[in-house]
């Protein structure tokens, strides 16, 4: 915005503590300021404060869209290197629209991992939002067709090594996956970028985020070099630090940038590829809803924390010892303070670039959050509350900023008034079929479902359907009653004959979403490869 000059009114009133005299005064603001991010400097005080103005509501799909939900790790190809790829994505999304016309595709987080091994067995605790190198798709990098015959030769070697699980169905073993494919990419980066387009290229990417790109390749060679929980992880970030860190193993350091160009790439070009293909929405990027308490924010950014505790959920019906996901809370405080900056920037608008619609993975955290202090089970824990007007408000200004749509997991204990907050800003929730419930605690018709949300029969941290109808059968029907069976029947969705077949239930249960009011409908690929086991 262009600098403006704006008069206060008179005192409200004035108050002396501790011999120190406060003034109360009110600054009137243009009522035309646009919408975004603003400064308020008092020149005669010498102080600022932040100034966030956002739209009053986030977009909306024009009507009634369905897609698919997939944790992408799992998709793997006969080229994969033993896990989903961000090449096996574009071939996923590419085809998903064109068989199905599918608007969309919700993947798994594909937050950054640490460098070294062990990696995190889950993408739900990532180490910083930058993206993930695990899935970058090696043979699929320009400079590889470049390479020397025998550098592409050990390259294929160390392929075939991570090819062999590809076939079975056994977990997938991310360290093997990342030793090899770590390997093969240092090959490849030694080739360098040796065209004048592709250098011109990873420039302008290094000096997009030039500060956080550095800090991340910086804290990356800490981990390489002195491990994971080195006396590098008490060490002051500061500029300086960064700087010389960044000089003196300047290869290193210029290795894992090039890695989060790749990474970052691969995956637009997914995204792009299947909105190309005529998809209204593309990719539907998943956001963690905290990072891994050794990451690189939690290194540089000690003070946006809240010090002695994690995050976690209180006990309830689905998990009776409550839960403890070790992530360190945002301190409110220094959020407020800070304006925002690291929500913001690292974690909402970083996702928006290669996503047309991001989930927000426990948007309840966003109105308080269950912080347990160390040392004491989850049950012992105690809600911190948080400015959900601050937080959803910048939610729905870098949506609207993108264009993009944003759902939020309101699952779990709701506090009184989320679901109307969040449907007068036009943000979706989420609703599970098995979970839905009338007042007398029975089975929920689909067509009483939410407008405003993201309807789906089951999630990634659920069983999928099989798993229920064949692992729990009695248990199922017992907690769903017959009325469900009876109304998949009675409306149509399931004939008659097929009341004990588990595959044609599974399917009725899934065309009954088309029935549902819901704006986004979505089904997994876990239901429709007639997996049974929980993947998540």
């Amino acid at each position: 915005m262009s600098a403006g000059l704006w008069n206060f009114c008179e005192s409200l009133e004035e108050k002396v503590f501790d011999g120190v005299r406060y003034e109360h005064r009110l600054l009137a603001l243009p009522k035309d300021l646009p919408v975004g991010y603003h400064n308020i400097c008092i020149r005669q005080l010498e102080h600022s404060s932040h100034l966030i103005v956002t739209p009053e509501v986030a977009p909306t799909p024009p009507k009634q869209m369905y897609g698919f939900m997939t944790q992408f790790y799992s998709q793997r190809s006969h080229n994969s290197w033993g896990i989903g790829d961000f090449e096996d994505l574009r071939v996923l999304t590419k085809d998903t629209h064109a068989q199905t016309g599918a608007d969309f595709l919700l993947i798994n987080p594909t937050h950054a991992d640490f460098p070294v091994l062990p990696q995190t067995p889950s993408p739900y605790l990532p180490v910083a939002v930058s993206k993930s190198t695990v899935h970058s798709s090696g043979v699929d990098i320009f400079e590889y067709t470049l390479l020397p015959k025998t550098d592409r030769e050990n390259i294929d070697d160390l392929a075939r090594m991570a090819r062999a699980p590809n076939n079975s169905h056994s977990s997938i073993e991310c360290n093997t996956v990342w030793s090899l494919k770590k390997e093969a990419l240092r090959i490849i980066f030694k080739q360098s970028v040796n065209t004048v387009e592709r250098q011109e290229e990873f420039e302008k990417f290094k000096n997009a985020s030039v500060k956080s790109l550095t800090l991340f390749a910086v804290w990356c060679v800490c981990c390489d070099k002195f491990g994971t929980f080195g006396t590098w992880r008490d060490m002051h970030v500061s500029d300086s630090l960064i700087s010389e860190t960044a000089l003196a193993h300047s290869n290193d350091v210029e290795f894992y940038r090039w890695l989060q160009w790749i990474a970052h790439e691969q995956l637009e070009y997914a995204h792009l590829e299947m909105k190309k293909s005529g998809a209204s929405i593309g990719l539907v990027a998943d956001l963690a809803v905290r990072v891994h308490p050794n990451g690189v924010d939690t290194w540089s950014e000690r003070s946006a924390f809240g010090a002695g505790a994690s995050v976690g959920a209180p006990p309830d019906v689905y998990n009776q010892q409550g839960q403890d996901w070790s992530q360190p809370p945002f301190s409110p405080q220094m959020l407020k303070e800070t304006g925002y900056a690291v929500f913001r920037r690292n974690l909402v608008r970083s996702l928006f670039k290669t996503a047309g619609a991001i989930r927000i993975d426990h948007i309840l955290g966003l109105f308080r959050l269950w912080w347990i202090p160390h040392g004491n089970g989850a049950g012992d824990g105690g809600y911190v509350y948080y400015n959900r007007e601050a937080l959803i408000g910048i939610l729905c200004l870098e949506a609207a900023r993108s264009g993009g749509i944003v759902i939020g997991e309101d699952l779990g204990i709701i506090p009184s008034g989320v679901f109307e907050y969040l449907k007068s800003r036009e943000i979706l929730g989420t609703s599970i079929l098995f979970f839905e419930r009338d007042k007398y605690k029975k089975p929920r018709p689909v067509e009483t479902l939410r407008k405003y949300c993201f309807a789906t029969v089951t999630t990634h941290d659920l069983p999928p359907t099989l798993g229920y109808l064949r692992q729990k059968h009695v248990q199922l029907r017992n907690a769903l009653g017959l009325l469900t069976v009876k109304y998949l029947v009675s409306a149509g969705f399931l004939d008659k004959t097929n009341v004990d077949d588990e595959l044609e239930i599974s399917i009725a249960l899934q065309r009954s979403l088309f029935s549902s009011p819901s704006l986004m409908i979505v089904f997994s690929f876990a239901d429709f490869v007639g997996e049974s086991r929980v993947q998540n």
